[in-house]
């Protein structure tokens, strides 16, 4: 039975043979490649990148960041506004990371910014239907809104343009019960309304003392 010729490696795949050899420290601090089902090559990303920028900008935000970007996960699937479901992942990070303030002091004050910057940061875009193009970190030829559709693009941008007046109402109400009302609607029912007293605990019971208190006597000595 004749044998089959071997087949000459490919550059790709004389890199991993390559990698494959090098110590862990030695190749993670650079891109990767990755296969692009969609076209049919080989792309570069860069993870370590993606983390550590997100460390960073979590600092910079006094560990705000990484809350709002799961609040507004959290938003696109329970709230009241009809957002699509791209973008989603790791693209809707980027986005919220790219308008997100640094020096945010609070969750609700950053999710307000972060939707009101979506609404007027990619206004015009959406007006003249065009995806913005965001380059990833660590890989600034790869751009991170490339697969989303411009139907997407549109529809989310609408969705958080409404969000943000709602969160905005939200934060400025000085009426407890009404603020909480508009961020459940935002954030969905598992959001707490205000107790009785305008808290969001039930007030803990107290009896009204009828009369002074007096000491008890005993016959012991103290």
């Amino acid at each position: 039975m004749a044998s089959q010729p071997a087949m000459a490696p490919s550059e790709l795949g004389e890199a991993a043979s390559v990698l494959n050899d090098l110590a862990p420290s030695e190749w993670r601090p650079h891109p990767l490649y990755l296969p692009d089902r969609d076209v049919g090559e080989w792309g570069r990303t860069h993870p370590l990148a993606q983390i550590q920028w997100t460390a960073a900008k979590n600092r910079v935000c006094n560990g705000h960041y990484v809350k709002i970007v799961r609040s507004l996960k959290w938003m696109k699937q329970e709230g009241t506004e009809e957002f699509p479901k791209y973008p989603k992942g790791y693209p809707l990070e980027h986005m919220i990371g790219h308008v997100i303030n640094d020096g945010t002091t609070s969750m609700a004050m950053g999710v307000v910014q972060v939707l009101e910057s979506i609404r007027d940061t990619w206004e015009y875009a959406a007006q003249i239907g065009q995806v913005p193009v965001l380059p990833d970190h660590g890989v600034p030829e790869h751009d991170v809104l490339k697969r989303l559709p411009l139907e997407d693009f549109r529809a989310f941008h609408k969705a958080a343009s409404e969000a943000a007046s709602r969160a905005r109402a939200a934060l400025d109400s000085n009426d407890a019960q009404e603020s909480a009302e508009l961020w459940r609607s935002l954030l969905g029912t598992k959001f707490p309304l205000p107790g009785p007293r305008g808290g969001d605990r039930a007030p803990s019971v107290f009896n009204t003392p009828t009369k002074p208190a007096q000491p008890q006597t005993t016959q012991r000595f103290a």
